[in-house]
């Protein structure tokens, strides 16, 4: 994307170098000019210098410093005179669960790999639970349970509406009356906000979680910077040899983020307008604004859906080491006998979850290719999306 037009008028430019980096942004009225290294970091934005460490994690911007433990998950971000701004932690698979700023803690407990519920304590009282509902990764809405001026605890529903990225542009009460909005531009950047409850709802652009204290987004497996709109650590994934686009480690969205998004920062995109879609058209469901998506025709490899953490897991132990993990099922031949994939190399395929006694396989499902392609199936073979 190299111009928008936002909904006041104002015209935002963009021009990028060969390997897809931001050379230069005008937005509005300001200006910004980056310069690039050999790795595609960011060396300076308007002159001021950007760190690195030694595994592609930013260490310092214009506005913060960033520490990162062995496992390279940011644990703690400092103003440039050394103030902590915020903390965080994570479990054993990388999810965060806990972030303190200041007196207020804010600790997170997940649904699989979605947000589920969020709780909020200041000085270790408890003031705020936040439960919060998904349809896949589209943004419902949330729950919030909170103590009123006579310390007794009540409830409050909201509602999310969305737009197409699902962007949450309205928040609205049970009665349907909006007691919050925002606009932003194409990458991200909070245009505006009205209303104490988007001032305290996280739940943002694409359905992203928004940090407040740094204006970047958590992806779960890396942070986003929707000023630079770049990502703050390096993709872990080199990328498709086919297409360069996918190359730049810490590019967002292939610099189209009108057509893709990122739910995980693991550059496993999903399409807006999907091959075989129309564009369809916004209906009302039980009081909430959703997309209605046009009739789907025939494509069985699809690749509009964020790829499960375990899969991408399983074939990045399967590609180092040759065999399946222990206690998970795989390795067998993959036939492909309806022709779905590719039939110019053999496929192999593996199970996403290990094998408990008693209980069937499950539907989910990676083959990867003699070629090395790798492909993901939530339906037992019926259809499937690409990995890599």
């Amino acid at each position: 994307m190299i111009r928008e037009e936002l909904p006041d008028g104002t015209i935002n430019q963009y021009e990028y170098d060969d390997a897809g980096n931001r050379k230069t942004s005008i937005r509005g009225d300001k200006t910004d000019v980056f310069t690039f290294n050999e790795a595609n970091q960011i060396a300076t934005k308007n002159d001021i210098a950007y760190q690195y460490d030694t595994d592609g994690n930013l260490l310092q911007d214009e506005h913060f410093k960033y520490e990162y433990n062995a496992f390279g998950y940011q644990t703690r971000v400092t103003d440039l005179q050394g103030n902590e701004v915020a903390r965080y932690e994570y479990d054993e698979t990388g999810l965060r669960t806990k972030k303190i700023v200041g007196s207020q803690t804010h600790e997170y407990y997940y649904d699989g790999d979605q947000l589920s519920l969020e709780i909020i304590r200041i000085n270790d009282s408890i003031e705020q639970y936040r439960n919060y509902q998904w349809e896949k990764y589209t943004p419902l809405g949330m729950v919030i349970r909170e103590k009123d001026e006579s310390n007794n605890w009540k409830e409050q529903v909201y509602h999310y509406w969305t737009n197409q990225r699902g962007d949450v542009v309205s928040i609205r009460d049970n009665d349907g009356k909006e007691v919050g909005s925002y606009t932003y531009d194409a990458y991200g950047n909070v245009l505006t906000e009205v209303g104490k409850v988007a001032q305290a709802n996280p739940i943002r652009y694409a359905g992203y979680y928004f940090d407040e204290e740094t204006k970047n987004y958590y992806l779960q497996a890396r942070y986003y910077n929707p000023a630079n709109g770049a990502f703050l650590a390096l993709d872990p994934d080199s990328g498709d040899n086919d297409d360069p686009s996918t190359q730049n480690g810490y590019g967002y969205t292939s610099n189209n983020p009108l057509k893709y998004v990122d739910y995980n920062g693991e550059r496993k995109y999903g399409f807006l307008l999907t091959f075989g879609e129309t564009a369809g058209k916004w209906v009302v469901k039980k009081g909430k604004k959703v997309w209605q998506s046009g009739k789907k025709v025939v494509r069985k490899i699809k690749t509009s859906f964020v790829i499960p953490k375990e899969a991408t897991n399983t074939l990045k132990y399967v590609k180092k080491n040759g065999h399946p993990k222990q206690g998970y099922k795989g390795g067998g031949v993959y036939k492909n006998s309806n022709e779905l994939l590719p039939t110019n190399t053999k496929y192999k395929e593996y199970d996403i979850f290990p094998k408990k006694k008693g209980e069937n396989r499950g539907a989910e499902r990676i083959v990867i290719g003699e070629n090395g392609k790798a492909y993901y199936t939530n339906n037992h073979y019926k259809t499937f999306r690409t990995m890599n």
